[in-house]
């Protein structure tokens, strides 16, 4: 199935759902404008697009979070430690799995500076 996207766009879609780029960075790597990434931004097909890609992003992560937890959790002698941490990555992998709430990740844009917020979680 083709893409509604071209290939600009789905690179910003990975280096927006990636988050360690701004706003600015972001539309000089996919060869644009400023303006032209906000009008994609306005675009519900865009915005659940980088939500997707957010999601596929967080799935990956989970192994090398449980191992984190585990191990933060043995340096410090803190069982606490690790029920906070794995709650954590519980949460996160209701949303890698898209269960939950629909706004389980959002993104707030800020063009006065040029950056965006990433996952909010």
């Amino acid at each position: 199935m083709k893409s509604i996207f071209n290939e600009q766009q789905l690179l910003a879609i990975e280096l927006l759902a990636q988050g360690n780029k701004t706003y600015k960075e972001v539309a000089e790597a996919c060869s644009t404008t400023a303006e032209t990434l906000r009008q994609w931004r306005k675009s519900s097909e865009f915005q659940e697009e980088v939500r997707k890609r957010c999601r596929e992003l967080l799935k990956d992560m989970e192994p090398a979070l449980y191992n984190l937890a585990f191990k933060k959790a043995v340096e410090d002698a803190s069982w606490q430690h690790i029920k906070l941490l794995l709650g954590r990555i519980e949460r996160l992998e209701d949303i890698a799995e898209g269960r939950g709430q629909d706004y389980a990740i959002m993104f707030r844009w800020k063009d006065d500076t040029d950056v965006h917020d990433t996952p909010n979680i």
